[in-house]
């Protein structure tokens, strides 16, 4: 899972989205999945 995260943090562009946005996004995803 810690392997994943990060992976999808820069497919959805870390450098235009904050990173707080991003951790956000990936638990979203993360409870999803």
């Amino acid at each position: 899972m810690a392997a994943t995260e990060p992976i999808l943090a820069a497919t959805g562009s870390p450098a235009a989205v904050p990173p707080e946005k991003s951790e956000g996004a990936c638990s979203s995803s993360d409870r999803e999945r």
